[in-house]
């Protein structure tokens, strides 16, 4: 829960980091999502997120990738009939998956962040009220919320790890196109 205990409207803006490595991001997990997307690299920039191209299985570690190598798309996320977005991560070879849900009225964004460097393999699942633009960004969009003096919010995050086949198999389909 969040609260404004200032005395004037305060800019809020929230995104919570959800970032998993090695084993359960490893080459060719799957990474489950549904929803409208746009690279934050720019199309033309960007050598992962373009059309055609398998972003949503983690590709193998990549030289570019070692240090600052990154790329970064921003999910208008789709919600089931009760409002829930769910995303996660299913590694076949290992049996495992992890999925997450959140509500699409508290949080209507998904960042997926790929850095998929040598010995620095990682991936992030990252809910938010805003794709990842910053508040000048947000503000000059007419995007920023503010919560007036006493308002408070109340964001909700389920994280679940799944063994069991059907409860996997449950989790692809909500999370397939």
């Amino acid at each position: 829960e969040v609260t404004n205990r200032a005395n004037t409207p305060t800019p809020h803006m929230i995104l919570y980091h959800f970032n998993f490595g090695w084993p359960l991001a490893d080459e060719g997990t799957d990474i489950l999502w549904q929803g409208t997307w746009h690279s934050m690299e720019g199309d033309k920039a960007d050598k992962i997120f373009i059309e055609g191209n398998n972003f949503k299985k983690c590709s193998a570690p990549m030289a570019s990738h070692r240090g600052t190598g990154e790329a970064v798309v921003a999910i208008d996320a789709t919600a089931d009939q009760s409002g829930t977005c769910t995303c996660g991560l299913y590694n076949e070879k290992l049996g495992l998956a992890v999925a997450m849900r959140f509500q699409k009225s508290q949080l209507p964004w998904l960042t997926n962040w790929q850095h998929w460097g040598i010995d620095e393999y990682v991936t992030g699942l990252e809910p938010g009220t805003n794709p990842p633009i910053g508040q000048a960004r947000a503000r000059k969009e007419n995007q920023l919320i503010h919560l007036a003096p006493g308002e408070s919010r109340t964001y909700d995050i389920e994280i679940e790890l799944l063994e069991d086949k059907i409860r996997i198999n449950e989790l692809l389909k909500r999370t397939s196109p």
